[in-house]
């Protein structure tokens, strides 16, 4: 009868073990949490300033925003993240941007379509987290490349820089190539995330005279995850 009864203790115990959350159920058959297994997909949207500095662009084109000019820029972003151990986790950036001038519409120099892909990592920041609050501080390097669409700048004509800044509009559209290095610190409550990011990138211009673009970024985003914690 001792048996039995010592038995059907035993399976009342695995019961109320089998109930319990992933993390109480580990500690209480003293097991560590898998570690690399988890993954975590995120979506992202962003509104910011992006700045342009373009080196190869003078005479009448000076000063009407083919050699510099900054402006609102929106971004979409994905990111894929392995957790290799407790607080690091890292995996791939994919990101495009949009800039046109000082806010996405009106006169431009350039308007440029902006690809990133990026080696991606970040660090839980355990001291600036509480409860449900989550804060991490992440850094990525990678590709980056950009369609530039030469417009008819901005400001007035006048001055004798009418046909030399049409014939840009028609003539210096290109692709150009290079590398972005950015970090973030983000907030998440739960699976939403609010984040503010800093990217410089440089591309180098193919078969222009606009032969190399330097474009520091400061972002807003705000997104959710998929998967993770």
């Amino acid at each position: 009868m001792s048996s039995l009864r010592r038995a059907c203790w035993l399976a009342l115990l695995l019961v109320g073990i089998e109930m319990m959350p992933a993390e109480a159920k580990d500690r209480a058959l003293a097991l560590e949490p898998e570690i690399g297994s988890r993954t975590t997909l995120e979506f992202s949207l962003g509104a910011g300033v992006l700045g342009q500095n373009t080196m190869g662009v003078g005479g009448a084109l000076l000063g009407h925003g083919y050699d510099r000019q900054a402006g609102l820029a929106i971004d979409l972003g994905a990111r894929w993240l392995i957790e290799q151990n407790r607080g690091f986790e890292h995996g791939l950036l994919l990101r495009g941007a949009v800039q046109s001038g000082p806010a996405l519409a009106g006169e431009y120099g350039f308007r440029f379509g902006i690809v990133d892909m990026a080696y991606t990592a970040r660090l839980h920041c355990s001291c600036m987290s509480r409860g449900n609050r989550r804060v991490y501080l992440s850094g990525r390097v990678g590709l980056s490349g950009s369609i530039a669409d030469a417009g008819i700048g901005r400001g007035a004509f006048g001055g004798g820089d009418e046909n030399a800044r049409r014939y840009a509009s028609r003539s210096l559209d290109h692709l150009s190539l290079g590398y972005v290095l950015g970090a973030s610190l983000d907030v998440y409550l739960g699976s939403l995330f609010v984040g503010l990011g800093l990217d410089f990138r440089q591309h180098f211009g193919f078969t222009t005279v606009a032969d190399r673009h330097i474009l520091p970024s400061a972002m807003l985003r705000f997104g959710g995850a998929i998967g993770g914690r």
